[in-house]
């Protein structure tokens, strides 16, 4: 068994999925990608793509949490998806990030948050 630290990372959408996967990967994680919640695993960190409507971005959240309650929840969606925005915080959401955030700048946030560094909420 690895001591890798390991993502799941909830997104349909194939562009902004592959370019966040990549960020994670960056960070020397493990990413799983999965278009649904899956029933079971050992993640240490979710990324959720909270405006994704078909996956059901901040509707999932309670599920996220009952399913995998030891695990960090970190959020992204775009910067005029501002409800989203608000709601984040008290649906669970320890970390949100913008769209483009997600794409290019979470690499060294996910090492940081993995070596036990403050990771501050909002980017």
């Amino acid at each position: 068994m690895s001591n890798t630290p390991t993502i799941l990372l909830l997104d349909d959408n194939l562009m902004s999925a592959t370019r966040v996967e990549n960020q994670l990967r960056a960070s020397g994680a493990s990413v799983k990608l999965a278009r649904q919640l899956p029933t079971e695993g050992d993640w240490k960190l979710i990324v959720v793509n909270l405006g994704s409507r078909s996956l059901g971005g901040m509707t999932l959240l309670p599920e996220v949490q009952t399913r995998f309650p030891n695990a960090a929840i970190w959020g992204f969606a775009g910067h005029r998806e501002v409800e989203i925005w608000r709601s984040a915080k008290t649906a669970g959401v320890t970390k949100m990030v913008s769209n483009e955030a997600a794409m290019s700048e979470l690499g060294p946030l996910v090492s940081a948050f993995f070596e036990g560094n403050t990771v501050s909420e909002d980017s």
